[in-house]
């Protein structure tokens, strides 16, 4: 298990409901970064793909998000334009 600076994040704490975050901060070298997450069902933690954890290729963990801070990933903004231009609805999908 991952812990995190502020204790487990709200995907990981058993027993208790999910709570899903909008932005998660990581740190890559030492520079902090800000991105749209991956809420559960991945191994990475952002919608573009980090794994926040690999210290391999510089990324140094996961970071509090400071109040009122906004996405800066580019990579997650053009994922996210792409899935709203497709406007598609739960219907779409499988059961």
């Amino acid at each position: 298990m991952i812990i995190h600076p502020w204790g487990k994040p709200p995907w990981e704490k058993i027993g208790e409901k999910m709570k899903k975050i909008k932005i998660i901060g990581v740190l890559i070298g030492d520079t902090p970064t800000f991105h749209i997450p991956v809420n559960g069902g991945s191994d990475y933690d952002t919608q573009c793909g980090i794994d926040a954890h690999d210290k391999v290729v510089g990324h140094n963990g996961t970071i509090k998000v400071p109040k009122g801070q906004k996405i800066d990933c580019t990579e997650c903004k053009f994922i996210w334009e792409n899935i709203i231009d497709l406007n598609l609805k739960k219907s779409d999908f499988v059961k």
